[in-house]
């Protein structure tokens, strides 16, 4: 998970998913892959990615903000997974200071108050439910 200063809510330390905004030069799968990339450092293929929504509205009464969720597997050994524990990343130019935690996924909804990373948990849970 990232964890960012967000100012608009006035927390210092906003837990939340790797997210950015579609600029035209890629596709809402390529904008996914290329954040996780610059945010968490996870090298991810555009193939591993899992549509989890084709998009929701976080707040309709306020805003037209369109946000297309996703979600990847990956397996990891455990000291690249460790090392990522507080690492620093983001994109500086950017205003970007983001420090990396991780959070077991059973205690994700405890930790945040992030709609996308809680509407992506949601139905992350509803889609391995139906597999079952």
């Amino acid at each position: 998970m990232c964890v960012q200063p967000r100012l608009a809510v006035a927390d210092p330390g906003l837990l939340e998913l790797p997210a950015g905004m579609v600029d035209g030069e890629k596709g809402f799968e390529g904008v996914a892959a290329r954040e996780i990339q610059e945010e968490t450092g996870i090298q991810i293929d555009v193939d591993d990615l899992v549509e989890l929504s084709p998009g929701v509205y976080p707040s309709p009464g306020a805003c037209d903000e369109l946000v297309t969720l996703y979600a990847c597997e990956k397996t990891m050994p455990k000291d690249e997974l460790a090392s990522i524990q507080g690492r620093m990343t983001g994109l500086r130019d950017h205003g970007e200071f983001i420090s990396l935690r991780l959070v077991p996924l059973d205690q994700l909804a405890e930790c945040t108050r992030d709609m996308k990373t809680l509407a992506a948990l949601h139905l992350w849970d509803l889609k391995n439910r139906k597999s079952m």
